[in-house]
């Protein structure tokens, strides 16, 4: 077998490629600025209960981090764990209010947005957590999902759930085979 690694111009942050007769990989390594940190990096660092820099990380240190990040769900996502496990930010409860917010501040790229709210409500639905003030209903549920085979996916594993938790859809308790026709 014959290995060729090549670098562009001798620059040691270029990209390596290798061909092994069976394909080209290219490896392009990280370059590390040393001062700016994304959003990711934050959050790792408190999931893991880890300093940062030096520092304890807070939720408020990773949704400030995420505040520029206008294309990623990441934010949105990371409001709904905190939600979902009862973790405060700055001393104040997390709203499911602050979570659908949170997703629809992105452009809807292929629907991801709505995906995303209509996951949370199905899983505020399956925990029994109101929005606005009021009990998620499934039949509300299965009408967020967007129409679009990912959203198909979703409404059948969200009608799965509701046969597991005796949950009424459309005034009918959910068969196990009502998820596989959709």
């Amino acid at each position: 077998m014959v290995d060729q690694q090549s670098s562009s111009s001798g620059n040691p942050y270029g990209s390596t490629s290798t061909f092994n007769r069976r394909h080209v990989s290219s490896y392009q390594p990280h370059r590390s600025t040393g001062t700016q940190v994304d959003g990711k990096c934050y959050e790792d660092a408190f999931w893991k209960q880890k300093p940062l820099q030096g520092r304890k990380i807070t939720p408020a240190d990773v949704i400030t981090a995420y505040a520029n990040d206008r294309y990623s769900l990441r934010s949105g996502f990371f409001l709904q764990n905190l939600f979902l496990q009862n973790i405060p930010n700055d001393q104040r409860k997390i709203s499911p209010d602050q979570v659908i917010q949170e997703f629809n501040r992105a452009p809807d790229r292929n629907n991801k947005c709505q995906l995303a709210v209509a996951r949370f409500k199905a899983e505020c639905c399956l925990r029994g957590l109101p929005l606005n003030g009021q009990q998620v209903t499934p039949d509300a549920v299965v009408k967020d999902f967007p129409d679009s085979l990912e959203g198909k996916l979703g409404i059948a594993r969200f009608k799965e759930q509701c046969c597991l938790r005796g949950l009424p859809l459309n005034g009918q308790q959910v068969t196990p085979d009502a998820g596989v026709k959709d």
